[in-house]
């Protein structure tokens, strides 16, 4: 494997294992910025009339509790996660989103999200990239299980570019066959928001919330918008923003990683470990660290000449 490609994946890895670690501002009404999505442009490809002003939406499924089914309607616990295929929710929403959006759909996964490796967030993020980049597309919903979406819309927000595209990742609390399902509905308002708010930004929308990942996270079946990032909600399907996105997230450039490349060897070091965990590290071969840290990023500093040391090591 070449340095760069081995620098990305311990890039992918620690960041991967990092966020479990991380998890633990109002603007004025309406900011200027916040703009309503443009027309898409003609869309031949899709088969879609020309004279169509409507904008694309490509909604990308990965599995999970949305697409889940069970053995009966009250079985909300033991139930096959992605076992759906998105073209059966979208036929159920159809009728509420086709007056203002097209949509396309891509079955990229079929995974239960607590399986999600480095292998599958690469899988998802250079399935975005690919619908990103047409200019038919005005934006993309992503379905995905909740235990790990956080973790997902993290890695996204750190690996892919802004393209003047709004980026939703939505889920459900309860499958597919269950009473009272929350996937279709969840799927609409990610549909809806894509089509009609330009945020530029990744988004997390789940229970009538529309949040940046940053911080927010799964508790007790409930999420929970981390600090200064809670956007909006969503009003009968339909977004409400009121706090407009401030900070740009720094992205990592892992273009050319491929899910088949193969991870390095790593290691969790956490801030209580004496330095010589660093030097046995190097002769195991370890090649990636990664480092449990105090508040928001504080390490000690007793600590350092060995990170040091193994970041040298694996840079020659």
């Amino acid at each position: 494997m070449s340095l760069i490609s081995s620098q990305k994946l311990m890039l992918i890895v620690a960041f991967f294992i990092a966020t479990f670690f991380a998890v633990l501002q109002t603007a004025p009404i309406t900011p200027p910025y916040i703009k309503t999505n443009p027309t898409a442009p003609e869309s031949t490809a899709l088969n879609e009339p020309p004279e169509s002003p409507k904008p694309t939406v490509a909604v990308l499924a990965t599995g999970g509790t949305a697409l889940g089914k069970g053995g009966s309607p009250t079985d909300t616990s033991h139930y096959i996660s992605g076992a759906s295929h998105i073209d059966s929710v979208i036929d159920l929403i159809r009728l509420d989103f086709q007056e203002i959006a097209h949509v396309v759909t891509h079955q990229i996964l079929s995974t239960d999200s607590i399986n999600f490796h480095a292998k599958e967030l690469i899988t998802i993020r250079n399935g975005i990239i690919e619908y990103l980049r047409r200019p038919e597309i005005s934006g993309v919903v992503v379905v995905t299980g909740t235990t790990t979406m956080h973790i997902v819309a993290r890695f996204i927000e750190h690996t892919i570019p802004l393209f003047n595209k709004t980026i939703a990742l939505t889920g459900a609390i309860k499958p597919l066959t269950a009473y009272g399902a929350d996937g279709p509905g969840h799927i609409l308002s990610a549909i809806h928001t894509v089509a009609t708010r330009c945020l530029n930004r990744v988004v997390i929308l789940m229970e009538n919330k529309i949040m940046l990942p940053r911080r927010s996270y799964k508790h007790h079946n409930t999420f929970v918008p981390g600090d200064g990032s809670l956007l909006g909600s969503v009003v009968n399907f339909r977004p409400e923003i009121f706090n407009a996105p401030r900070d740009i997230p720094k992205t990592f450039d892992i273009q050319g990683l491929e899910a088949h490349d193969k991870i390095p060897r790593t290691k969790y070091f956490h801030p209580m470990m004496e330095e010589e965990e660093f030097d046995r590290a190097i002769k195991e071969g370890v090649e990636a660290a990664v480092l449990g840290v105090y508040d928001d990023g504080y390490f000690p500093e007793r600590l350092t000449n060995g990170l040091k040391k193994l970041t040298d090591q694996t840079q020659n």
